[in-house]
């Protein structure tokens, strides 16, 4: 007897489990917007205005962008030819967005949520403004305000702080580079590529249709003789 409720509490449990892991992969991190025609959502041809959730894959082609607006506050921008990753993870300080970029170039301004974005080689913790930009050899990240915490998977792990106004490049065969100044003038052609794509200003639509009432005629009062 005591066997049978063990069996059925262990069902119970592993359900229970299967049902929490596939609510996970399900969360929300925030709205896609679409600039350009080659925009894809999980090797699919995105549409503007849809969710963005844990493990999905945004990629551009040629000549377009995809912006991730983040659903607490902040946005992460992808340049042409970019697919990075996103997965919601929880650590002892919170809720953090996990991003992978195998290539490509991103702009993020940071929410409530914190960011770790993860290369071939370097994962850095980002709360502020950066640029990052990821080949097969290295990284390079300029923050533009803030401060950004790099971690080296070169050789033996070196962790580096870069601040504002400051880019640094992490090669596989050069190491992590001293950390670069920049003036203003740098820090903007840094950033010209993001104004290159427009964005659409619709916001997303209600589900609910608005059901429309007949106008009733007024009724007139008759005066007796």
């Amino acid at each position: 007897m005591n066997s049978i409720k063990v069996y059925k509490y262990t069902r119970l449990f592993f359900l229970g489990l299967l049902i929490l892991i596939l609510c996970n992969c399900s969360r929300q991190i925030g709205i896609l917007r679409v600039s350009g025609e080659n925009v894809f959502i999980n090797g699919k041809h995105a549409e503007d205005m849809i969710d963005i959730k844990d493990n999905d894959i945004v990629t551009t082609g040629a000549e377009s962008s995809a912006k991730i607006e983040f659903k607490e506050g902040g946005f992460f921008q992808l340049d042409e030819n970019t697919d990075p990753v996103f997965i919601l993870e929880r650590f002892q300080s919170g809720i953090c967005i996990v991003i992978t970029m195998i290539k490509g170039q991103a702009y993020t301004e940071s929410g409530k949520w914190c960011e770790k974005i993860n290369t071939t080689n370097t994962a850095a913790t980002i709360r502020s403004r950066v640029n990052i930009i990821v080949t097969s050899v290295e990284t390079e990240i300029t923050v533009i305000q803030g401060n950004v915490r790099i971690d080296s998977f070169l050789g033996n792990k070196v962790r580096q702080t870069i601040n504002r106004s400051q880019s640094a490049t992490i090669s596989s065969k050069d190491g992590v580079l001293p950390n670069k100044d920049l003036s203003a003038a740098e820090l903007d052609l840094k950033i010209a590529w993001l104004k290159k794509y427009k964005f659409s200003t619709t916001e997303k639509k209600s589900s609910k249709k608005r059901i429309k009432r007949p106008i009733r005629p007024r009724r007139r009062n008759r005066r007796d003789d």
